[in-house]
């Protein structure tokens, strides 16, 4: 029995796809393709949960292959209204870089502010969504897996305006598997999706996600896969990333190790700066001492005191020597 379970295991690792959907490259591919907008639809409907769902979006900028020629690493957001007017963003972020949640208010922000023309009126502002997907986790002390900002007084908790929204979706925190994502909510499915399709053959797909709404990205992954042009372009980016979280964990390790080092530097250096300092204190302590005609204490018995317990000691020897009307 457990031969043939390892058997089974073994084939499904050969056959599977090796297409990761969180590569920007495949990412609008899937999302930013109108083609596929049944995918996009589903993915928005799951994370926004509105009352009336989104029937149809227009992609303001449609993915383009050409945009992909040079191999770079190319990071573009998937920018579309639906027909109710809301303007959505939707993201795919591999890495959390320092400047991420500015970024994210700022593209938004842009995103609302960039709808009126000279001399429209206010009133013709529609809500502005963002989305972004993370493979890694951002808001460490919060439960949830998805988190939606908007502005509201936070005392309160009163909502200033729905017109903007940023959702974040940390799909490290999702845990569904194999044995629970047929049956899971639309957005668990899709977080199964674009953390677990590129070790997964497209049987294994089928099988998972019999939904309409999946088979165009399925298609997606199998395509990139065969075709060696895009299967090329997709290893490129996944070894762009690759190498630039190696990059940073290098960094952050020697970063971590230059650390230790001054901290020792440093260490050694305060102590040999309080070092001198209580050296001078037990002088000036000995010194007074011999001026008020008073037993000398042993450089050893003064060297165990804290220098602030020395310094308290050398203004009390200072006071009773000023009171004689003796030299300091």
């Amino acid at each position: 029995m457990c031969f043939c379970v390892e058997i089974q295991e073994r084939v499904h690792t050969v056959n599977a796809l090796g297409i990761d959907p969180t590569v920007d490259y495949v990412f609008r591919k899937i999302f930013g393709d109108p083609k596929n907008s049944v995918a996009l639809i589903h993915l928005l409907n799951s994370v926004l949960e509105l009352v009336s769902p989104i029937v149809e979006v227009t992609i303001l900028n449609p993915f383009v292959e050409k945009d992909y020629d040079d191999d770079k690493m190319v990071v573009l957001d998937i920018k579309a209204r639906e027909t109710d007017g809301r303007w959505l963003n939707i993201e795919m972020q591999t890495t959390i870089t320092t400047g991420l949640r500015n970024r994210l208010v700022y593209y938004a922000s842009c995103l609302y502010s960039n709808q009126l023309q000279e001399s429209e009126s206010f009133t013709q502002l529609r809500p502005v969504i963002s989305i972004c997907f993370l493979s890694s986790v951002m808001f460490k002390q919060a439960n949830s897996e998805h988190l939606r900002f908007s502005l509201c007084d936070l005392r309160h908790g009163l909502e200033l305006t729905d017109h903007f929204q940023i959702h974040i979706v940390e799909l490290p925190k999702y845990t569904d598997d194999k044995t629970t994502v047929r049956t899971a909510p639309g957005l668990s499915q899709w977080a199964f999706f674009l953390k677990s399709a590129q070790h997964l053959s497209v049987e294994e797909l089928r099988s998972f996600f019999e939904e309409a709404a999946f088979q165009p990205a399925i298609g997606v992954l199998e395509m990139v896969a065969r075709i060696p042009e895009q299967r090329h372009r997709h290893d490129s980016q996944l070894k762009a990333i690759r190498d630039y979280e190696s990059g940073i964990e290098e960094a952050k390790l020697c970063a971590k190790q230059e650390g230790r080092e001054e901290g020792r530097e440093e260490g050694r250096e305060e102590g040999r700066e309080e070092g001198e300092q209580i050296g001078e204190q037990v002088g000036r302590i000995q010194l007074l001492q011999q001026l008020l005609r008073e037993p000398v204490t042993e450089t050893a018995l003064l060297r165990q005191q804290a220098l602030t317990e020395l310094i308290h000691t050398v203004q009390r020897l200072q006071a009773r020597l000023t009171e004689r009307g003796l030299p300091e």
